[in-house]
């Protein structure tokens, strides 16, 4: 509840969670940002911002001191991450395209009809609570990611943890009335259903690709320091092109 009473144990532990979320992934700073905008602005909990924020800078700075053990000298690997693929803008040569695209991808990535229903219900979800807090978090984090060169639909992978809710919400406000579904909707889902178990089963037979050239890669480098030529075998970049 937004009127409860935190204490003090909750706030550390929020703040941990949050500094470990940015050190496991640096692209959440955008969602934390988000965060902490909506408890200060929104929720104006000053006292409660500044201890979560406090204990989320000591995981990140407990975090700081192994890199500069193993590196041998002083640096902070999140502002290199930063400075060397959004300042310097090494993260294109990775490929970019434009925002068109990037929806395109999203799409397609999702086989259209998975993709389709998330992000029609994460639009109905922002249209009836554009107040709310996972509103802030989820399109502060997406659109962020619209103005960043290299753009890839995995970027976005932890926004997709909301979609089940955002889902049951949907279907929770448009047919209040559970009754209402009739034997064409169940049909619906058992065939959507029924889609997502054959593309599971697809993927696992299938396996990654890129997962057969690392172990080569492995097997004949790990007893003594071997000369490996690549050759591309296809127009591509891409690992299991050589």
């Amino acid at each position: 509840s937004r009127k409860e009473k935190m204490k003090l144990w909750q706030m550390m532990a929020l703040g941990a969670m949050a500094g470990i979320a940015f050190v496991i992934r640096y692209q959440m700073c955008i969602a934390l940002l988000a965060i902490l905008l909506y408890v200060v602005i929104i929720d104006k909990r000053y006292k409660e911002s500044i201890i979560t924020s406090s204990a989320a800078i000591m995981v990140i700075a407990l975090c700081f001191l192994p890199d500069v053990w193993l590196y041998g000298h002083w640096t902070f690997t999140p502002y290199n991450y930063f400075y060397e693929n959004i300042v310097e803008g090494y993260a294109k040569y990775f490929g970019e395209y434009g925002i068109i695209r990037y929806i395109y991808e999203i799409l397609r990535e999702g086989m259209f009809i998975f993709s389709g229903i998330i992000l029609f219900t994460w639009g109905y979800y922002i249209w009836k609570n554009p107040r709310d807090i996972i509103t802030w978090i989820t399109v502060s984090y997406v659109v962020a990611h619209f103005f960043i060169s290299h753009k890839e639909p995995r970027f976005l992978f932890p926004m997709l943890g909301f979609s089940p809710y955002f889902i049951v919400y949907t279907m929770k406000n448009i047919y209040k009335d559970y009754s209402y579904f009739t034997s064409r909707h169940r049909t619906a889902i058992k065939f959507v259903i029924s889609i997502n178990c054959i593309a599971l089963l697809y993927i696992t037979l299938k396996g990654d690709t890129t997962v057969s050239y690392y172990h080569t890669i492995y097997d004949m480098c790990r007893n003594s320091p071997t000369d490996v030529c690549l050759i591309n075998t296809a127009n591509g970049s891409f690992a299991y092109h050589y």
